[in-house]
């Protein structure tokens, strides 16, 4: 069957028969009605199209935005390193192709409000030819994306401590044994039980006993440096790790610092009431054991700790671990 032009409509003009003004009417209900925020440029890269989505994003109204420049009012910036983001509009119609950003990015609003959106860019044709302009299309994905982040978080943290809990502390541990191996550094695994808590959350009750676990996390994480790790990992049981030593007596000052400072006294409303630490430490690489079995060996130290008087630190000794598990002679 044979075709004539008159049987495609241009782009930008309307087919015969139908009403210029009821179109535009209905393009601007429909428009209007797109939960995604819908911006149109000339191809120059000005506004012709705003919809109203598009308005509350920007903080720009229609009639403000219109002829503006399109990197004027659609501004976006990595939300990372909060640099600023080429607007994709002008590179879909450059390349005549669509284009999305992958990576979630920040629109800035015009009063300053920051939003977390996904956005692709197309270039618009008539019949194949050079674009005439492009649209732009941008969700805002930001209650999604806090929401994703509140849950990533709550896994892999504690939630009366905020410190990390045994999840993280696991993918902590692998990554600190295996730079300590490949900077040819020691690490110390410190596993931290309080002596005297249980007493104090009988007598008191937990509310009293969860805010001196509070204090104590407070204490711990004042200690330690930014490069290291405390972790709660149940009850009054807290891990740390310690990195970058070049023996192991560098870990001594931070050791006797961790026992003096959760040994003074933590004053709760009029109380004042006392704990104290005992400290099982284990070193890697010079315990040459998988992080599992580091932690385990830690926790062995901390017993022997408890059992040898409480309130002090005791290293684990590998030699004398494997001498135990030999057989007698």
């Amino acid at each position: 069957m044979l075709s004539s032009d008159s049987d495609h409509a241009t782009a930008g003009a309307p087919a015969a028969g139908t009403d210029p003004g009821a179109e535009n009417a209905m393009a601007r209900v429909i428009l209007a009605s797109i939960s995604e925020a819908v911006i149109a440029t000339d191809q120059d890269g000005r506004i012709n199209t705003l919809n109203s989505e598009a308005e509350r994003l920007t903080g720009w109204t229609q009639q403000q935005a219109l002829g503006a420049p399109i990197g004027e009012v659609f501004r976006l910036v990595d939300i990372d390193k909060r640099t600023p983001i080429a607007c994709p509009a002008a590179a879909a119609m450059r390349e005549n192709r669509s284009i999305r950003i992958e990576d979630d990015t920040l629109l800035v609003a015009r009063d300053g409000r920051e939003f977390i959106v996904e956005v692709s860019a197309a270039p618009v044709r008539a019949d194949g030819h050079k674009p005439l302009g492009a649209v732009l299309i941008c969700r805002d994905v930001s209650d999604t994306r806090h929401l994703q982040r509140c849950i990533a978080w709550q896994a892999g943290h504690d939630a009366l401590t905020h410190l990390p809990n045994r999840n993280l502390l696991t993918d902590r541990l692998r990554q600190a044994v295996a730079q300590a191996l490949r900077q040819q550094t020691l690490l110390a695994v410190c596993y931290l039980d309080l002596d005297g808590f249980k007493p104090i959350n009988d007598r008191y009750g937990h509310d009293i006993g969860d805010r001196v676990l509070v204090a104590v996390a407070e204490r711990l994480g004042a200690i330690v440096r930014d490069s290291d790790t405390v972790a709660r990992i149940g009850g009054d049981e807290f891990v740390l790790l310690l990195t970058g030593a070049a023996k192991p007596t560098d870990f001594r000052p931070v050791l006797d610092r961790l026992v003096a400072e959760i040994a003074a006294p933590y004053q709760v409303d009029n109380r004042q009431l006392s704990v104290t630490a005992s400290i099982g430490v284990a070193l890697c690489p010079l315990d040459d054991s998988d992080p599992d079995t580091i932690l385990r060996h830690a926790d062995q130290a901390m017993y022997i700790a408890k059992e040898t008087g409480r309130n002090r630190y005791q290293l684990f000794d590998p030699e004398h671990a494997r001498a135990a598990r030999e057989p007698l002679p």
